[in-house]
């Protein structure tokens, strides 16, 4: 959140004026907040994302949701920066990536089911003092 506030602080990079691919922005609107809400998710709720039950799921809600939330709050705060601007547009790609999440959960906990494991076998190995 704290990269997300500072990069919307200040004027876009040099590099961004240049459009690569169509609708290039709302890409990375789209891929900051679905990353966002990974971090969100995997913050929160460590444990508890890949077990089948009401708290996961309300989990799954809450970081897709929030992270959306935040879009919408950086979008208002754009509103008063100087060489910025707030756009609704923008808040809707940052909601669409929030909400990839849901789409990409199944590989998601995957891969963050492998990283609870790795932490949970190194933690294993250390001496006991």
């Amino acid at each position: 959140m704290a990269l997300i506030f500072y990069l919307s602080s200040n004027p876009a990079p040099k590099v961004l004026e240049k459009q690569f691919i169509p609708l290039q922005d709302k890409w990375l609107h789209m891929i900051l907040y679905l990353v966002l809400a990974v971090l969100i998710w995997r913050g929160f709720f460590w444990e508890k994302i890949w077990e089948k039950t009401e708290t996961a799921r309300w989990s799954l809600f809450a970081a897709i949701v929030g992270s959306a939330f935040y879009g919408a709050t950086d979008e208002w705060h754009q509103a008063g920066v100087s060489a910025r601007t707030a756009d609704w547009a923008d808040w809707i790609a940052d909601a669409i990536g929030a909400a990839l999440l849901y789409r990409l959960r199944g590989p998601v906990s995957g891969l963050l089911r492998k990283e609870l494991s790795f932490h949970k076998a190194r933690e294993s190995e250390r001496p006991i003092d």
